[in-house]
Order: C-alpha cells, then structure tokens, then sequence
C-alpha cells in the first residue's frame, strides 16, 4: 500500500505545447519500461487552457473534482464526473469556461494495443532523441532502437509525422 500526501507535491507547469495554462502533481507512477507502467496524476487547468481534437495510444479515466471541461461534441465533464478516454479515440477538441479553474484526476495506463504507456521521461527523451536526429542525423542514431523510448522516436520518424 502507498498513501500519498498530495499537498506535499509541487504542482509543475506541464503540457505547454497545448494552449494556455495547466500545473499538475504526478501522485502515483508504475515502473517505467514496463508495460503495465502507469500514472495517477492531479492536473489543474486555467480558464485558458484548450487542447485540439486528439487520440493517445494509450487509455485515461479522468474524475473532474472542479470546474467543467467541455470537449466539444462529445460533450461536458463536470464535477463529480467520470470520464473513460480509450486508447486511439479521438475526443475534444477540450475547452473551459475562462474564469472558472478546473481540477481533475487523471488515471493514464496502455491499452488494449499492448504497447503500454510512456513515462514523462521516456516521452522527453524520445524528443529529444527526435530533436538531434533533426539536427545531425548520424550512423550510431540510424542504428536499432535501445529503449521504448527510441523505439517511439524511431516509428514517429519513419511514419514521417515528425
């Protein structure tokens, strides 16, 4: 068992690829490089946040704690409610009510596909691994893939969706 003090951790800025302002606490984490890996996170959104129409290849339940979170034709999660995400089904795009702040729980774990779910550092260092095959594309970089991550950065590059 683990019992873990949120207001002992630090919100971080988080998502700024995405329009405006979200902070969010990593609660509970799996191992990462394993499939079963996992993330139990607190998000707090802005009244400026918006994300686009999108998909993971991974699955989110999300319980929204404040605030309601509109996504578009698929409509509203507001407080008290759950919402289940499934792997590779677009949903959004996600806008809020401007002055009101949403707090959401949000539970990230791989799907149905098997190929798991990608710590934040195993996804920082897929780009960055992207960033410097962009930059100097080298012998050793061409190379087979060593870890998830470069295994991601390898199939995003190949798909040419850098």
């Amino acid at each position: 068992m683990k019992i873990v003090q949120t207001h002992e951790i630090a919100l971080k800025r988080g998502l700024e690829h995405r329009g405006g302002t979200f902070h969010g606490r990593i609660m509970v984490e799996g191992e990462p490089g394993a499939l079963d890996n996992f993330q139990l996170s607190f998000g707090q959104m802005g009244g400026d946040f918006n994300s686009p129409r999108h998909r993971h290849n991974f699955e989110q339940i999300r319980y929204q704690l404040e605030g309601a979170l509109d996504y578009g034709r698929d409509g509203k999660l507001v407080a008290g409610m759950i919402g289940y995400f499934p792997e590779a089904v677009y949903y959004g795009p996600q806008s809020q009510d401007p002055d009101v702040a949403c707090k959401t729980i949000v539970l990230q774990f791989g799907g149905a596909s098997g190929s798991g779910y990608l710590s934040q550092a195993e996804v920082q260092a897929a780009m960055r691994e992207l960033r410097e095959e962009g930059e100097s594309r080298t012998a050793s970089s061409a190379g087979a893939p060593t870890s998830r991550a470069s295994a991601m950065s390898t199939a995003i590059r190949q798909s040419g969706n850098t």
